[in-house]
């Protein structure tokens, strides 16, 4: 529990600090506990199980901030590279 406890502070500092900068954050974790304790300390910040959840909030919060409403279409120009090469190589980002 300890290193679940270093962890979830450690995101929670990470997302104080981003708040500061106006810089898009959500987290993925699997680990029911870890969602449950960042929820419970900062509810504003998205929690998702999946990593491809989280990087779509993340995508829906820029274009919010950007003033631009509805979906986009993924495409290579709205995917990070280093997102794109480890999905090629059948690894999550």
């Amino acid at each position: 529990m300890a290193g679940t406890a270093a962890v979830v502070s450690v995101i929670l500092r990470t997302y104080r600090h981003r708040a500061k900068t106006g810089l898009p954050m959500a987290v993925a974790t699997p680990p029911a506990a870890v969602r449950y304790l960042i929820r419970a300390n900062q509810p504003a910040l998205p929690v998702h199980t999946d990593t491809d959840d989280a990087l779509s909030a993340v995508r829906a919060l820029v274009r919010r901030q950007a003033g631009v409403d509805g979906p986009r279409a993924v495409t290579p120009e709205t995917t990070g590279t280093a997102v794109t090469e480890h999905r090629a190589a059948g690894q999550r980002a």
